[in-house]
């Protein structure tokens, strides 16, 4: 749970300070993974 978070903010993190210049469909894809899996635990 808190590995996925981790990488959730990394991720938020590195698409911020990049500008979002780039989608990175890598990103969006463990978002919406990480998401899912909230949903699904609850």
């Amino acid at each position: 749970m808190e590995v996925e978070y981790f990488q959730l903010v990394a991720c938020i993190m590195v698409r911020f300070h990049v500008g979002f210049v780039e989608t990175n469909d890598n990103c969006t894809t463990d978002i919406r993974w990480v998401l899912t899996t909230q949903e699904n635990s609850s």
